[in-house]
């Protein structure tokens, strides 16, 4: 069915969005401009690495100068060291997209954060333990870190699939394993009130290699590690570590253990590894989802929007 002839239904009682997701370097962003250009949208960021102010270009993010005009939320939203989890992205994403609807536009959410994706398709029933507050108030004081530590000893599978940066989320499945011995699977279930419409971005390993050293070199050369210094100047080392990112190799920089070449070649495997990661999630996520959904391996701006518009 072609987007012109539903385009209309996106804008029912029944709010619906465009969902684009993929590892990085995929060429979701892109996509996502070249689809609200032409469709009067606007896109949600979906990607925990581009809501920290003062870090656009380590994390990639889309400015005024690269959003080709197009409205971006969610996006250099918070201090570095501060904590926005899977459930904020949510609330928050669910709150523009009613935003964008009432506006009669579409939603377009882009981004390679597979947690915060899931947690926008679905809602979560999770089992029914009674809190211990004495239990949790003797975790507050451990690092994200050590708590994710402990849990991947108690319960390894629970320790796969609870939201790395929220403590919160930890210290809950750590009080229901002391409970109960173990997390039983959560249930999901599909978001009451919306319909997403999912688009997969997967290129081929050698293509997206490629892209992601581009990428590095590019984001080198407009001041990667200068933004990053800048950034982490007032955070201490455990937060820089808690932040993730591969700001570790910053400091490894910083203090002389490695050199610039080495920093660059560090960010290049780090991203590839983690773009394996975001693929094996996302190949999981796309078999499970029984919404409108295609898997699009093609590099090609015009057959990307047009296999697009062919699933709306």
């Amino acid at each position: 069915m072609k987007l012109r002839n539903i385009l209309p239904t996106l804008f029912t009682k029944k709010k619906k969005a465009l969902v684009i997701v993929g590892p990085t370097a995929s060429g979701k962003s892109s996509l996502a401009i070249e689809v609200a250009k032409k469709y009067n949208g606007e896109i949600i960021s979906c990607d925990s690495r581009q809501i920290y102010k003062g870090l656009e270009i380590f994390s990639g993010a889309v400015t005024d100068e690269t959003s080709d005009g197009v409205k971006h939320h969610i996006v250099s939203l918070v201090e570095p060291g501060e904590t926005f989890s899977a459930d904020c992205f949510t609330k928050e994403a669910l709150r523009y997209i009613d935003q964008i609807t009432e506006k009669e536009k579409l939603p377009i959410v882009a981004g390679g954060t597979g947690f915060w994706a899931q947690s926008l398709l679905y809602e979560s029933v999770f089992p029914q333990v009674e809190p211990d507050y004495a239990f949790r108030e003797t975790l507050e004081s451990y690092t994200i870190k050590d708590l994710l530590e402990m849990l991947k000893q108690q319960d390894p599978e629970r320790a796969k699939t609870v939201d790395p940066q929220n403590k919160k989320r930890i210290i809950r499945s750590l009080e229901i394993v002391r409970a109960v011995g173990k997390v039983p699977r959560a249930k999901h279930v599909s978001r009451k009130g919306y319909t997403f419409v999912l688009v997969y971005l997967s290129p081929e390993k050698e293509i997206l290699d490629k892209r992601i050293r581009n990428n590095v070199s590019a984001r080198m050369d407009q001041g990667l590690i200068k933004e990053s210094e800048q950034a982490l100047a007032n955070l201490n080392e455990q937060q820089i570590i808690e932040l993730g990112l591969g700001f570790k190799h910053v400091l490894d920089l910083q203090s002389g253990k490695i050199s610039r070449a080495d920093f660059a070649a560090l960010m290049v495997q780090q991203e590839i590894g983690y773009a394996k990661r975001q693929k094996t999630f996302f190949k999981k996520l796309f078999k499970k989802y029984r919404g409108p959904k295609i898997h699009i391996t093609d590099m090609d701006s015009h057959v990307r929007l047009k296999k697009t518009e062919s699933l709306l």
